[in-house]
């Protein structure tokens, strides 16, 4: 994956970079996939984690690019979206 600044992200999401597309999915899939095995033990965290970062990819493309602020960093904006979902 790619570095690139907050607002690198945001422009490129916005202009639908493939590759940018394809790290958002990584990230948020990362993300998911971490944060179902720390929160849920013995349970089947891939299903989970799938489920989780497919809702959380929707709703980041469809209105989480317009919501971003730079409050903080894009990662950490895409980490609480995932935690959320």
């Amino acid at each position: 994956m790619a570095e690139r600044s907050d607002q690198e992200w945001i422009r490129l999401l916005k202009q639908d970079d493939p590759q940018t597309v394809q790290d958002l999915w990584v990230l948020v899939f990362t993300v998911a996939s971490r944060e179902a095995r720390y929160r849920h033990h013995g349970i089947d965290t891939e299903d989970l984690a799938h489920q989780a970062a497919i809702a959380a990819y929707q709703k980041l493309r469809r209105s989480g690019i317009h919501s971003f602020r730079f409050d903080c960093s894009f990662r950490w904006f895409c980490t609480v979206v995932v935690v959320r979902e």
